[in-house]
């Protein structure tokens, strides 16, 4: 039942990091992408 709870943070992660990053530039965005699913 925990798995959900992380499934579930690591969408709102993404989620955030896509509004936050969304003004940057796009290659920036998949890095920070890469190395997130890297670290988690």
């Amino acid at each position: 039942m925990t798995s959900f709870g992380f499934d579930d943070m690591k969408v709102n992660l993404l989620i955030c990091m896509t509004y936050c990053l969304s003004n940057m530039e796009k290659n920036l965005f998949y890095i920070f992408i890469v190395l997130f699913l890297t670290i988690t």
